[in-house]
């Protein structure tokens, strides 16, 4: 469930060094990933094979890395923009990274709601049927790898902050 946090935070704020190993992960695999369908030359083919490569030595399979690039297939197919992807270097998050590393670790969290709502950022709710599953896979496949992404503060499409609290008891959601 989403609560709104009073602090107010800005993507620029949202700095890569405080992250953990699956939060780097996925960001640079991610940064990977984005990086040759926006090069001006447009091969791209040694990113490519650098994000799979990255795959490959996490011990994460073939679902996955097609569950991933699926999943930002359907999001370049059928979102409303393009998302906002940093180079591989940049030391900041945007909005759209931190997005991905929390629509990761609710679904790590069972919290399929909010990871719907996440999605509904970038996509229409037909987007969103077609992309969860792959989402799924992805996060399933990060959680038997122990890469667990922690839950942080989401931002929302006002710029507002909202923090995702989980409930120990799934029952108890269903009375706030």
């Amino acid at each position: 469930m989403f609560i709104t946090d009073p602090r107010p935070v800005q993507p620029a704020n949202l700095c890569v060094h405080g992250l953990e190993t699956a939060e780097l992960f996925l960001l640079l695999m991610l940064r990977l990933w984005a990086q040759p369908r926006s090069s001006s030359d447009g091969t791209g083919a040694g990113s490519l094979a650098e994000w799979q490569d990255g795959f490959v030595a996490a011990g994460l399979a073939a679902p996955e890395m097609a569950a991933f690039e699926d999943l930002f297939k359907i999001q370049a197919a059928v979102g409303a923009r393009r998302l906002d992807i940093c180079g591989r270097g940049n030391a900041r998050l945007s909005m759209d990274e931190a997005r991905f590393l929390a629509l990761v670790g609710l679904i790590q969290r069972d919290s399929l709601d909010d990871a719907e709502a996440v999605l509904g950022a970038w996509l229409p709710a037909s987007g969103v049927r077609l992309a969860l599953p792959h989402a799924v896979i992805l996060a399933t496949g990060l959680t038997r790898r122990n890469l667990i992404v922690p839950l942080r503060c989401v931002l929302t499409e006002t710029g507002a902050t909202s923090r995702v609290v989980p409930y120990p008891d799934p029952g108890l959601r269903l009375t706030h």
